[in-house]
């Protein structure tokens, strides 16, 4: 798994998007994910330090879209769920980064993103789905758009 991770971190572009559905912060919530859940094991403010400076480089203030699948709310929530994570022993995410961002997210989504934990949208899925899903969720799509994620988050009312 940790050579998957290595392969990840050589192919990342640094001019990928930030977003959570297909950028930098989806990365990096999928890698604390794993090893917030013990898939993998490392120090996550260590090994997302890369993708952490990347997303820093972005202007939190300066950015339009507030959506939470490609734009402010799902950075937000990325960067709340490595802040709060037990396997984060450093982390560069610096102040000035950190209160850009608080003052760029609308208040009451602030509120809602900050009390979310990072295992939510994985308990979600496997707490709250349809009798229909009773099946094996291995053949399923697991993406966003049109997949067990976005039923998740549709289960959340994001």
């Amino acid at each position: 798994m940790e050579d998957l991770l290595g392969d990840i971190y050589e192919d990342i572009n640094t001019s990928l998007v930030i977003g959570l559905e297909s950028g930098l912060a989806g990365i990096g919530w999928g890698i604390e994910y794993l090893i917030q859940n013990q898939f993998l094991s490392g120090d996550t403010g260590e090994i997302l330090e890369d993708i952490d400076y990347l997303i820093m480089e972005r202007n939190p203030l300066k950015i339009r879209d507030l959506s939470f699948k490609s734009g402010l709310k799902g950075v937000c929530f990325y960067v709340l769920s490595h802040m709060k994570s037990p396997c984060a022993k450093t982390m560069v995410l610096d102040d000035t980064y950190l209160t850009d961002l608080f003052f760029a997210i609308p208040k009451p989504d602030m509120e809602f993103l900050q009390m979310m934990p990072v295992k939510i949208i994985p308990d979600m899925l496997l707490g709250n789905l349809p009798d229909i899903v009773n099946e094996d969720l291995s053949s399923f799509p697991v993406g966003v758009e049109n997949g067990v994620s976005g039923l998740g988050l549709k289960l959340m009312g994001i």
